[in-house]
């Protein structure tokens, strides 16, 4: 099979006349799509070794392969690999403006998809329950996913010959990203947090995670006293607003405060459950995979060198460096390829 990347040209040259705001009127997916299109080249690139990795031990042809692009957004990827002639392509997200705007880039490109899915990995065992699902693959997803246990407990039992293939930014790993992933962690957990990645119907959209939590907790439990509650709130990091009240009826219980998450700086919003970023060591996703009987192989990306100026030359010598020194890949890289198998 040839590679994906042969695609790229004429792909890119049916995105030329694409113009964001006639497909969204949502703030973040326009803005996403935005970044997206300016820079299609880099990102098409990377969608193309997100399939090339995919597609390396499939035994079926390209055109009786069944793939979901879990988690969306405005539904480029999915796009490419239909366009690229992947027989089955099924597109989830569970951001609604999101999926409506993957939707209408489709009907303007006139790239119908298969199926399109709202909601999270609970969906999908009803919606391939007549469909065996060859490959699960999404960028810049894995990361916010609030609960991994339980989403790889369901993709496992949806195919056992199942390949996944996911890329994150947020390498631990790298230094300098991991100090810039734990200043935003640290914003949305304590300042406030990004009013746009928020649902438009969250009335708590733009307040810091931790406050959130404490109206929450304050709310429903309004016999506890002001110092309890910021106890409370506190120790409920990272989980999402079912799970606090769990956590908080336990304590009332039994008088004990939950055990807080390890990471130090690690949040997600208790209202959606998306973590911002959230950092796991190489290890921690080994370990992840293998408990769901996936064997994990980890690649490194690359930056943008497909721009002109300084940035891109930049960008090539960084890449040069990331290709000679390929085991110190993880604390150069800006993004990291998860393959797993079943």
């Amino acid at each position: 099979m040839q590679s994906f990347k042969e695609n790229i040209p004429a792909f890119s040259k049916i995105l030329l006349n694409i113009d964001a705001s006639s497909i969204t009127a949502d703030a973040y997916a326009k803005q996403y799509l935005n970044v997206l299109l300016k820079h299609k080249t880099y990102y098409l690139h990377i969608y193309a070794t997100v399939l090339d990795a995919a597609f390396a031990d499939i035994q079926k042809s390209i055109d009786e392969v069944s793939l979901l692009d879990f988690g969306c957004g405005n539904g480029l990827l999915a796009l490419f690999a239909k366009f690229s002639g992947v027989g089955f392509v099924a597109a989830s997200d569970m951001n609604v403006p999101f999926l409506l705007s993957a939707q209408q880039l489709s009907k303007q490109l006139d790239l119908p998809l298969d199926q399109w899915i709202i909601g999270n990995e609970n969906i999908l065992p009803q919606a391939f329950q007549n469909k065996v699902l060859d490959i699960v693959i999404g960028t810049d997803v894995i990361e916010h996913i609030y609960n991994l246990d339980h989403f790889f407990a369901i993709i496992s039992r949806l195919n056992n010959n199942m390949t996944t293939v996911f890329t994150t930014a947020s390498v631990a790993e790298n230094p300098i990203k991991s100090k810039q992933l734990q200043s935003l962690q640290r914003k949305d957990e304590l300042f406030e947090s990004n009013a746009l990645h928020c649902n438009y119907q969250n009335d708590f959209a733009g307040l810091s995670f931790l406050m959130i939590r404490k109206k929450l907790i304050q709310q429903k439990y309004q016999q506890l006293d002001n110092e309890t509650v910021e106890s409370l709130a506190r120790a409920t990091r990272g989980l999402q607003e079912n799970d606090i009240y769990i956590a908080v009826d336990d304590f009332i219980q039994h008088k004990k405060l939950p055990i807080s998450i390890q990471h130090p700086t690690n949040t997600c919003d208790p209202i959606t459950g998306s973590w911002t970023e959230r950092l796991l060591t190489q290890k921690e996703y080994k370990e992840l995979y293998h408990k769901f009987d996936f064997q994990l192989k980890i690649s490194y990306g690359y930056f943008n060198e497909f721009e002109s100026g300084f940035k891109c030359l930049f960008a090539k010598s960084l890449n040069l460096l990331l290709r000679l020194f390929r085991m110190q890949g993880k604390i150069l890289s800006p993004f990291m390829i998860l393959v797993g198998k079943k």
